[in-house]
């Protein structure tokens, strides 16, 4: 049995439970829209490289560009929801709510961007309050 390597099925799948388990731990401990946040951004990702695809222009500084801007935005998430306490005495909000919610329109802007370019008709409604609230979050839909 020399040069074989022996894995033990149980050991494996002990593991993999505790990561699950670890993951789901954390997930948990997310805020709602931050969660959502998050959710969407991977879709929008994943439309955009459904897209590249299809069109056969895929990049990866292009790629590397669209997901720093998106760590960037958890990142910025994740200094309000450290401000959160020091502020709730002079602001009755969640800031890391808030910012997710910030972050949430120009998400769906793309999401609703890329499945047009894919062919997949959009809501007409929903282009229109894509629209109002992108005129209020300062026009940024990247």
């Amino acid at each position: 049995m020399r040069g074989r390597l022996h894995v033990d099925i149980d050991n494996v799948t002990d593991g993999l439970r505790w990561i699950a388990a670890t993951v789901a731990a954390f997930w948990l401990q997310i805020p709602s829209l931050t969660q959502l946040l998050i959710i969407l951004m991977g879709v929008d990702i994943l439309l955009g490289l459904i897209l590249a695809i299809r069109h056969r222009d895929v990049s990866v500084a292009t790629a590397m560009d669209g997901v720093t801007r998106k760590l960037v935005s958890l990142i910025l998430v994740g200094v309000a929801a450290l401000l959160t306490p020091y502020v709730s005495g002079l602001v009755e909000i969640n800031l890391a709510q808030a910012a997710s919610a910030f972050y949430i329109v120009p998400e769906m802007l793309s999401i609703s961007r890329n499945s047009a370019r894919l062919g997949v008709p959009v809501f007409s409604e929903f282009e229109r309050i894509l629209d109002y609230f992108r005129s209020y979050s300062g026009g940024q839909d990247k």
